[in-house]
């Protein structure tokens, strides 16, 4: 992806989606102009950002991208219309997290955090837990 514009555009088609089911699955007039305005503009800064992310091409740039869709689905799904600008100014920061998330080396990571609570004194327990916590969303 070279431009902003279609980073942003890739970002907008599912926003798209889903103005297109607000409208008829619910019976409602649908969005009003000012929250698709709104919407436009924060994926234009988040279209902006994933561009300079993209720029670097491969498997990890197409992982970003999907992740990056996957997550604004997610939040327009859960979020309602009126309320989705105000969902996507944190957007940016979605997009800075999947990056570090395809750069961590998660096993790693866990071996050093269990080495790590060997060694710790009483607090042991509870950072076991947290352990057990953190391993179940990834």
């Amino acid at each position: 992806i070279a431009t902003g514009g279609t980073a942003a555009g890739s970002l907008m088609a599912v926003v798209g989606t889903h103005v297109k089911s607000q409208v008829f699955s619910n019976g409602s007039n649908g969005i009003s102009l000012l929250v698709l305005s709104n919407c436009v503009q924060e994926l234009s800064k988040a279209g902006q950002v994933l561009t300079r992310k993209l720029q670097k091409g491969g498997e990890q740039a197409a992982a970003l991208l999907a992740g990056t869709e996957q997550a604004l689905t997610a939040i327009l799904s859960k979020t309602p219309p009126d309320d989705w600008p105000g969902a996507l100014k944190s957007l940016d920061t979605i997009i800075f997290t999947l990056e570090y998330m395809a750069k961590e080396d998660f096993q790693l990571a866990k071996e050093r955090f269990k080495f790590e609570i060997r060694q710790s004194g009483q607090r042991r327990r509870m950072l076991w837990e947290l352990l057990a916590c953190v391993s179940t969303i990834y």
